[in-house]
């Protein structure tokens, strides 16, 4: 079964959704609070709202997050419909140090897949747990911030929040 959860943040309405193994989506801020359980209702047709652990720890830590205070994430996350390679991207990803980014390149030799640097793209843009997993800090090899799901703005926003200050040395990113 699936769970969701729609709250309020200093950038707009977040969505969460979860199922008994752990976070399964986080919906970046939108302006009203239904466009955030939209989005949620277009990946699971069948979502109940209640009070649930995973929820209430997501919830709590994004809002710690987004106040500069929390500087890592301990709430379960249930990765079981995504590909192994995926998996292996995400969780390379959630290594990267907060206030730092690594490159596509950067991930794919991490993962061991060198020449994969669009596949990592692709799963950067099929994240389903922005913020948690932090794409954000996934950037280009040449420094340019590259695509967000939740817009270029919150990428620098959710960047300059860590404490990133535009581009740190090159070969800290490649």
């Amino acid at each position: 079964m699936i769970v969701h959860d729609v709250f309020i943040t200093p950038r707009g309405w977040m969505g969460l959704a979860a199922s008994d193994a752990g976070l399964v989506s986080v919906v970046m801020p939108k302006n009203d609070p239904s466009l955030a359980l939209e989005e949620i209702a277009e990946t699971f047709s069948t979502c109940y709202s209640e009070d649930h652990d995973v929820l209430r720890l997501a919830r709590q830590e994004i809002l710690e997050y987004l106040e500069g205070s929390n500087k890592s994430f301990t709430v379960p996350l249930d990765l079981s419909s995504a590909t192994s390679f995926r998996r292996k991207v995400w969780e390379a990803t959630i290594s990267i140090p907060r206030g730092e980014c690594r490159s596509y390149l950067w991930l794919a030799m991490d993962v061991g897949s060198p020449r994969a640097s669009r596949a990592i793209g692709g799963a950067m843009g099929a994240n389903p747990l922005p913020i948690i997993i932090p794409c954000h800090r996934v950037i280009s090899s040449s420094g340019a911030l590259g695509g967000y799901s939740g817009g270029l703005d919150t990428k620098r926003w959710l960047l300059e929040l860590e404490g990133w200050r535009g581009s740190k040395k090159l070969a800290e990113i490649i």
